[in-house]
C-alpha cells in the first residue's frame, strides 16, 4: 500500500510549525496538536484507498502500562476537582479546553515515530535562528522608537512583541540554552564554522533578554545559569573558574542597569509601583500592584476552604467576589486571577488537591530517562511500518574526520564509509567500513568488520569481529570468530 504523505515529513512539518505558532500565530498550535493526533492514530493509504487505525495492540498495552502517561493524565483530570459543586460552567469549560493538550499530546507523541538525535538538534538549531531573527526585528523597532517605548516601560508596558512578553522571554531563555548546548555538542549542519554562529546567537539572546527587561525571563535565565554553574563546579572541581562565573553573574545585572535604558526604566518603574502599593494605592495603571492584590485575594480564597478548596470551576467567581467587596472601583476587565500557578491550585483544590497536583507535577518533571528510553523506544517499536527518519549521508555525517576515505595507522573520529587499518577508531565512526588490526570503540563500524582487535560499545552491527573481543550489544546479525561476544 502507498500512503498519501510520508509520516516522517508530516512529523517534521508539525515540529517546524510549533515555533512559528508560539511566536506569530497561536492558532497554529491548535492545528499542530490536532494534526499530530490524527497522524499518530490514523493511516491513510491511497493505493488502494483505505483509512486504518495506526496503533497496534502492543502499543496500547505499553501505553496502559506506562505510569508516566497516567501522571500527565492526572494533571489533566485535576480540572475536574470540585465539579460536584460547579457554579461557573463557562469558566470551567475554558479551563478544560486549555488543559486538553496534557491529555492529547502525550498520546500523540507516544504513537509517532521519534526523530533521531541529529534531527532533534537540527530543530533546536532552527528554533534558535527563528528566535534570533525575530529578536533582531524587535530590537530594530525598539531602536527606531526608543524614547517612546521607554516611556511605555515607565508606565508598566512591555516592549512591543509579536506575542505575549512573558512567554516570549521564556522562549528566549530556552533558545539561549539550546544554542549553548549545540555549541558544546559541536553540532553543525553544513560546516564546522557554524559553531561560532551558535555562540554568537547565545551571546545576542543573552543581551537581548536584558533589553527586553521581562522579569520572568531574567529570573529564569539567572536561576538556570546559577544551577548550571554550581553543577559545573561540583563536577569539575574548578572552583576558581566557577566562582569567577558566579561573580560575573552578580556583576552583569548592575552593569546592564547602568548601560541598558529599557532595563533601567523597568527597574525604576518597579520601585515606583512597589512604593505606591505599600502606601495603599491599587490604581488600574499600576501593573505590579494589581498582581500583589490578586495574590492577596487568592490567599484569602485558600484560607476560606483550606482542605478541599473551592473547586477549579469556581475559583474565578470566588476571587472576583472579593474584588467586588474590597476593590469595587476596579472594573470586571481590570480584575486579575492570582498571578501564581501554585497559589491558584491550592485555592482551587485546598491542601489535599494542591499536594496531589504538586506530586504529579514533580513526577512528570522527574522522568527524563523514561521519556528518552522506554516511552519513545516503545513508541517506535510498536509502529514497524513507520521506521526511522532518514537523512542524506552527506548531511548526517557530522564528524571532523575524513569521509569516504581511509585512516591508516591512527585515531580518527570520522571516516564514515571508509576504513581504519593498523590503528584505533574511536567515537561514532567508520560506519559501513572496517577496522583492521586495531581497536574500534563507541558506536562504530556499523555494517562493517573489526579484525584482530577489540570492538566495544554498540558497534559492528551487521558485520563481524575476528580474533578479538566484541562487548556490549554489538555484532548484531554478524559473527565473532576466535573471541568473545558479550551482551545483547
Amino acid at each position: 500500500m502507498r500512503t498519501l504523505f510520508s509520516v516522517h515529513s508530516l512529523v517534521l512539518l508539525i515540529l517546524a510549525l510549533i515555533p512559528v505558532g508560539l511566536i506569530f500565530a497561536p492558532f497554529l498550535l491548535s492545528v499542530c496538536m490536532i494534526s499530530a493526533t490524527v497522524v499518530a492514530l490514523f493511516k491513510l493509504d491511497v493505493s488502494p484507498l483505505h483509512l486504518s487505525f495506526r496503533p497496534t495492540s502492543k502499543g496500547w498495552r505499553a501505553l496502559k502500562g506506562a505510569p508516566q502517561f497516567w501522571v500527565l493524565c492526572g494533571l489533566f483530570f485535576f480540572v475536574f476537582w470540585g465539579v460536584w459543586d460547579l457554579q461557573d460552567t463557562g469558566y470551567w469549560l475554558s479551563r478544560l479546553r486549555i488543559k486538553v493538550p496534557l491529555l492529547v499530546l502525550p498520546l500523540a507523541f507516544f504513537f509517532l515515530p521519534r526523530p533521531n538525535n541529529r534531527i532533534l538538534d537540527g530543530l533546536l538549531y532552527y528554533l534558535c535562528i527563528v528566535l534570533t531573527i525575530t529578536s533582531l526585528g524587535v530590537l530594530l523597532n525598539y531602536l527606531g522608537h526608543m524614547e517612546a517605548i521607554n516611556q511605555l516601560i515607565k508606565q508598566g508596558k512591555p516592549i512591543p512583541l509579536p506575542c505575549n512578553h512573558v512567554r516570549f522571554s521564556l522562549l528566549l531563555v530556552f533558545g539561549l540554552l539550546s544554542a549553548l548546548y549545540l555549541y558544546f555538542q559541536e553540532y553543525f549542519w553544513r560546516k564546522p564554522g557554524e559553531q561560532y554562529l551558535q555562540l554568537a546567537m547565545a551571546g545576542f539572546l543573552f543581551v537581548f533578554i536584558h533589553i527586553l527587561s521581562v522579569r520572568t525571563g531574567m529570573a529564569v535565565l539567572y536561576a538556570t545559569l546559577f544551577l548550571l554553574t554550581v553543577r559545573y563546579i561540583l563536577k569539575t572541581r574548578r572552583y576558581r573558574l566557577g566562582l569567577g562565573l558566579l561573580g560575573a553573574m552578580l556583576l552583569f545585572p548592575f552593569l546592564a542597569y547602568q548601560t541598558i535604558p529599557s532595563l533601567r526604566a523597568k527597574v525604576d518603574y518597579m520601585k515606583y509601583d512597589l512604593f505606591m502599593y505599600r502606601h495603599g494605592h491599587t490604581d488600574k495603571a499600576l501593573s505590579d500592584a494589581g498582581r500583589w492584590v490578586s495574590l492577596e485575594l487568592g490567599w484569602e480564597v485558600f484560607r476560606e476552604q483550606p482542605w478541599i478548596g473551592v473547586g477549579v470551576g469556581n475559583l474565578k467567581r470566588a476571587v472576583y467576589a472579593r474584588y467586588a467587596e474590597q476593590y469595587p472601583d476596579l472594573s470586571y476587565e481590570e480584575r486579575k486571577m492570582p498571578h501564581n500557578q501554585f497559589l491558584s491550585v491550592f485555592a482551587a483544590g485546598g491542601i489535599l488537591g494542591g499536594v496531589i497536583f504538586t506530586l504529579l507535577f514533580l513526577s512528570a518533571c522527574n522522568e527524563q530517562e523514561f521519556y528518552e528510553k522506554e516511552f519513545l523506544e516503545t513508541a517506535v517499536e510498536q509502529t514497524p511500518d513507520i521506521g526511522d527518519f532518514k537523512i542524506p549521508d552527506a548531511v548526517a555525517n557530522n564528524n571532523p574526520g575524513t569521509n569516504d576515505g581511509s585512516n591508516n595507522g591512527g585515531t580518527g573520529s570520522g571516516n564514515n564509509g571508509g576504513s581504519t587499518t593498523g590503528g584505533t577508531n574511536t567515537g561514532g565512526n567508520n560506519n559501513g567500513g572496517s577496522t583492521t588490526g586495531g581497536t574500534n570503540t563507541g558506536g562504530n563500524n556499523n555494517g562493517g568488520s573489526t579484525t584482530g582487535g577489540t570492538n566495544t560499545g554498540g558497534n559492528n552491527n551487521g558485520g563481524s569481529t575476528t580474533g578479538g573481543t566484541n562487548t556490549g550489544g554489538n555484532n548484531n546479525g554478524g559473527s565473532t570468530t576466535g573471541g568473545t561476544n558479550t551482551g545483547g
